[in-house]
């Protein structure tokens, strides 16, 4: 499997490990508009091969996969040209700028028959995994609700988003600016573990702890056949925090994405008082354990940083192998571009409440 890369920023070199550890691939070239910063990603890593435009990345090294790691402004128009030229396609979060653009690579991907393939990396992460299977087998009863949180302070002075000079840094210029950036992991995340969504309801508020942004903080709440659900982005907190609560009729599931550890809470017939006590040393037993497991993985090199996104990258590349229907297809892509665009009409007013259309897919 030849690969090419196209951008080389900081999730580049996550990308690039990934890639590697699966046996019989080999990434034949990379592109960045910017050709200094594709020069230092191919001398850390040992890449050969810095091509000067995205043409001839794709006419001279002719990849099979091209992993799509730009501004999300640009998505679209590099994955469709690389579909043109024959080439799977895996795109960073969020897919597109728009559904229009969505719509756009999905047709492309159809036309050319290949595969789209976006990264909604957490949907791979060990935990979440377990999650979802525990939704499924009916652990915790029938699902009443779901949150999702993702949230840490922009305005750190090390931040990119608000270093000197970072009014022109992209970020700013998408429609839903420093959210539209972060929010795509709590919303495909939420749609997980709920059917389409009917209505949604968002609020946003500008504190001012980030005044590179319109606002700090973003909630947004939605119904759906099978529950309510509400994802939730904040630019102001400290220490850095991400978590998925799923809370059922028999039990509660809590995934701490920034630990990659669960704690399952679960209805039990006792007297209240003891029963309370239980959950205390429930959580307690299953955070020790979780940790400890953890702390071996990492340290024998079974637990890396982002490590749903190796998982997507692998299944990806079988997937392609195997003639399957991609992991995170365009339609689960479009659908979390979709919702997003809905929010980002609703918060200039800073709330509202609007019928959603017919959801597309999922991950499967």
């Amino acid at each position: 499997m030849k690969v090419g890369i196209v951008g080389c920023g900081q999730i580049a070199a996550v990308h690039v490990p990934y890639i590697r550890s699966r046996p019989g691939t080999e990434i034949v070239g990379l592109y960045d508009a910017n050709e200094g910063r594709a020069r230092e990603t191919a001398a850390r890593f040992g890449i050969e091969k810095v091509c000067r435009t995205l043409g001839e990345l794709l006419e001279t090294r002719r990849p099979d996969v091209v992993h799509v790691l730009t501004p999300p402004q640009t998505h679209a128009a590099v994955a469709i040209q690389a579909m043109e030229a024959g080439c799977h396609v895996l795109v960073e979060k969020p897919m597109a700028v728009n559904v229009d653009e969505a719509e756009a690579m999905e047709g492309a991907a159809r036309r050319h028959a290949v595969k789209l393939c976006v990264d909604h990396n957490h949907l791979f992460d060990p935990a979440v995994v377990q999650a979802r299977a525990m939704v499924a087998q009916g652990t915790i009863g029938e699902l009443v609700s779901v949150e999702t949180f993702e949230g840490f302070f922009v305005g750190a002075p090390d931040n990119p988003y608000v270093q000197p000079g970072s009014a022109d840094h992209w970020v700013h210029r998408l429609p839903g600016g420093i959210f539209q950036n972060l929010a795509p992991h709590p919303v495909y995340l939420l749609l997980a573990f709920l059917d389409p969504p009917k209505t949604l309801h968002a609020v946003a508020q500008k504190t001012g702890r980030v005044p590179t942004s319109f606002a700090d903080e973003l909630r947004v709440l939605v119904t759906s056949d099978n529950g309510l659900g509400c994802f939730m982005v904040s630019l102001s907190i400290q220490p850095f925090m991400k978590y998925v609560h799923v809370y059922g009729t028999e039990g509660t599931i809590r995934v701490n994405l920034t630990t990659n550890s669960l704690t399952l809470a679960r209805n039990r017939e006792l007297p209240r008082a003891l029963a309370r006590g239980m959950l205390g040393v429930d959580e307690a037993t299953q955070l020790i354990t979780g940790t400890v497991g953890n702390a071996f993985k990492v340290a024998t090199g079974r637990l890396r940083s982002y490590p749903g996104l190796g998982v997507l990258i692998n299944e990806f590349y079988r997937c392609i192998e195997e003639g399957q229907p991609s992991p995170v297809d365009g339609e689960a892509g479009r659908e979390v571009v979709r919702v997003l665009d809905l929010v980002w009409e609703q918060v200039g007013p800073w709330s509202g409440s609007v019928p959603l259309a017919s959801a597309g897919g999922r991950a499967r």
